[in-house]
């Protein structure tokens, strides 16, 4: 279909415009919600230096900036989805992950923790006392390795 002008420029339209399906919604939905998001922050800085002007004193508060600041907040409020509850956090389905025992885990590295602690205080005591250290734990009390010493490790 052509439509001409009364000038002497013809154009000619495109086709009609098709349906937006599901999956462009899906492909274009970040790059719609980030564009959304950058022109709300854009009306935000514009209305946020004129109340700030405002209340410096040169001139009353503009009512309709702040409520032009309000609805911009409220907005991106929604598009971030801030007013709804994060849905709760499910355990990983990595089956190799399931198949551990995580309080036995946990139960055999405190008392890894706690024996190392207490060979810690055992050296401390039997230094103190100017012997060595008590239940055969040999501990080189010379060694500048710092934390292991006192049971700690080092990536702590």
């Amino acid at each position: 279909m052509h439509v001409a002008y009364a000038r002497y420029m013809t154009y000619e339209l495109g086709p009609a415009p098709r349906e937006i399906n599901e999956e462009q919604l899906l492909e274009d939905g970040p790059r719609v919600r980030a564009l959304a998001i950058q022109r709300l922050e854009l009306v935000w800085s514009v209305t946020e230096s004129r109340i700030r002007a405002d209340l410096d004193g040169t001139r009353p508060v503009d009512p309709r900036f702040l409520e032009i600041g309000l609805r911009a907040i409220k907005d991106e409020t929604l598009l971030y989805r801030l007013s709804k509850t994060p849905p709760p956090v499910e355990e990983e389905e990595d089956p190799s992950l399931q198949a551990i025992d995580r309080v036995d885990l946990v139960n055999r590295y405190l008392e890894t923790v706690e024996a190392r602690i207490k060979q810690g205080q055992a050296a401390a005591a039997a230094w103190s006392k100017g012997k060595e250290p008590e239940d055969g734990a040999e501990v080189d009390l010379n060694d500048d390795s710092g934390p292991e010493v006192l049971g700690q490790d080092k990536a702590a």
